[in-house]
């Protein structure tokens, strides 16, 4: 079931039952099944982007990496991805200011984010990153099985549960 909202809280848009949700106004590529589907990873660890890589790399996706926040920031405005991985600890800029100046902009506002991070977040971190609507992933998943039924239940809350197969 595709449900279109005007509800920008992906944490209250899910419902029973549904299999897609997209916040109005619905775009073109919501609608064609053929239409190609952009994920960007931004983490300045190259073993994680390696690991990631192997992970999500034989999904029919433009999968898209970048070292830095600068550079993921500057990926993300000129490739519009579907789904961001977002480090929070990189150098020059950091998760928060990447994931702050995309919810700033009109163009990047709406692009769910998942936050990949080692570090243990308290709750202040934790409810600062669900109030700029990010979703969060300990690091330590990408090592267990359970990976991709987590990384599954957090894009249906985005209304991208088609980015994984079934």
């Amino acid at each position: 079931m595709l449900v279109i909202t005007v509800v920008h809280d992906p944490h209250r848009m899910f419902r029973p039952g549904m299999d897609v949700s997209v916040v109005k106004p619905a775009g073109q590529r919501w609608l064609s099944p053929d239409a190609a589907r952009r994920i960007l990873l931004v983490d300045d660890d190259p073993t994680f982007r390696y690991l990631a890589r192997q992970i999500f790399g034989c999904m029919p996706h433009k999968f898209t990496e970048a070292a830095t926040g600068v550079d993921g920031l500057e990926a993300a405005r000129a490739t519009h991805p579907e789904l961001i991985f977002l480090d929070l600890m990189m150098p020059k800029m950091s998760g928060y200011e990447v994931l702050a100046h995309l919810r700033a902009e009109p163009e990047t506002r709406d692009i769910p984010v998942i936050v990949v991070s080692s570090r243990f977040l308290n709750a202040a971190e934790q409810r600062q990153l669900r109030d700029l609507n990010a979703a969060i992933l300990p690091k330590d998943c990408f090592a267990h099985a359970e990976l991709l039924s987590s990384v599954r239940e957090i894009l249906t809350t985005f209304g991208l549960a088609d980015l994984l197969p079934t």
